[in-house]
């Protein structure tokens, strides 16, 4: 699993739980990161860290894990990182969003809610403390966008892991 974050505390706050839980059920999980003055908590949520070089070339090495999750700042922002999105969703791998920004030309991406494991929820806190955010912080859940294609995140579920759940238009969860 690849993870495109503007730094530390931006990958850590909004989808540090999730990276925990995936690299505990033995994912390997890389956080490519544009600013890396402090790394050490995606180190604490069991994340491999290195440099985000935003050239196309670059960007075209890291789009081929099955799961590519990235900040929303960098897609909307950089034509690369969006290309590469693209490309990883037309090929089928499973892509997550987080932020703000708002992806209108993903019709495959819709709201998701990670539930945090215990642990995760332990370790997120203490990874947040190492970027020097000031508490209190979020809960058990976690909000993205996901374009979720295989059963790569699906399978979770049924290994009795906390799942990534769809939201529906409804509000409800599928």
């Amino acid at each position: 699993m690849h993870v495109l974050g503007l730094d530390a505390f931006d990958v850590v706050s909004m989808v540090g739980g999730w990276l925990f839980d995936r690299a505990m059920s033995g994912w390997d999980v890389t956080a490519f990161v544009a600013d890396l003055t402090d790394t050490r908590s995606l180190q604490i949520l069991g994340c491999r860290v290195q440099r985000l070089e935003t050239s196309c070339l670059a960007m075209e090495l890291l789009a081929r894990p099955p799961v590519l999750a990235v900040a929303a700042d960098l897609y909307s922002n950089d034509a690369c990182v969006r290309g590469m999105v693209l490309a990883a969703v037309e090929r089928g791998s499973d892509v997550v969003l987080w932020g703000d920004k708002c992806m209108h030309e993903l019709d495959t991406v819709s709201p998701a809610l990670y539930v945090l494991s215990r642990a995760a929820a332990v370790f997120k806190g203490h990874a947040l403390m190492a970027t020097g955010a000031p508490g209190p912080w979020p809960g058990q859940l976690e909000e993205f966008r996901a374009a979720v294609q295989s059963r790569a995140l699906r399978g979770l579920q049924s290994a009795g892991a906390p799942m990534l759940q769809q939201v529906s238009n409804q509000g409800g969860m599928q």
